[in-house]
């Protein structure tokens, strides 16, 4: 749970934010097969659903995102 004022909020976000100087990474797995995610794919690149949950949560609150 991200708390407003501790987390991020006022002039706390990005490399400001509360989690600054600590690192996070998504891990997971999808039920889908390869043919489903990826460039000409059904759903595209899943790089795209990603990026919405690493910029605008973890990097909004400080951490440094490494890749998945």
């Amino acid at each position: 749970v991200f708390v407003s004022g501790l987390f991020y909020g006022g002039k706390r976000f990005y490399n400001h934010g509360g989690m600054a100087g600590k690192k996070a990474m998504l891990c997971l797995t999808l039920g889908g097969r390869t043919h489903m995610f990826g460039e000409n794919s059904i759903h595209g690149p899943i790089e795209h659903y990603l990026s919405l949950i690493q910029r605008c949560s973890l990097a909004y609150t400080g951490f440094e995102v490494l890749p998945p």
